[in-house]
């Protein structure tokens, strides 16, 4: 018996955007308004490309019989939520920690 669904044609997932630049700490007041503001777009392009997987695969993983795989790939969905919520957690951060840094410049004077 075939299952139906393993045949129907699933929608393909969106090219994973290309990582950002690396962010030095030390080097972010370095960066004017923009460019940190596409280095965080960039950053959440790419958790929202992972949840998009995470998502598509629950979907999948659901129409399938329950085998050994299907656990496998619901047991990587489950550890792929739990880094979500880490990448979310650190971009949160991540955003706190640039408008600080904005505030001390817009304190010392410097050009944003």
């Amino acid at each position: 018996m075939t299952d139906v669904s393993a045949n129907t044609p699933q929608p393909p997932l969106p090219p994973q955007p290309p990582p950002p630049d690396f962010i030095d700490p030390a080097n972010l007041a370095d960066y004017h308004d923009d460019e940190a503001e596409a280095m965080i777009e960039a950053i959440r392009a790419r958790r929202l490309h992972a949840l998009h997987v995470y998502e598509q695969s629950k979907r999948e993983a659901a129409e399938r019989k329950h085998t050994v795989d299907v656990a496998a790939l619901e047991k990587q969905c489950v550890m792929l939520a739990k880094d979500i919520e880490r990448v979310s957690k650190a971009l949160d951060a991540l955003e706190k920690r640039v408008n600080r840094v904005r505030a001390l410049r817009l304190q010392l004077g410097m050009e944003m």
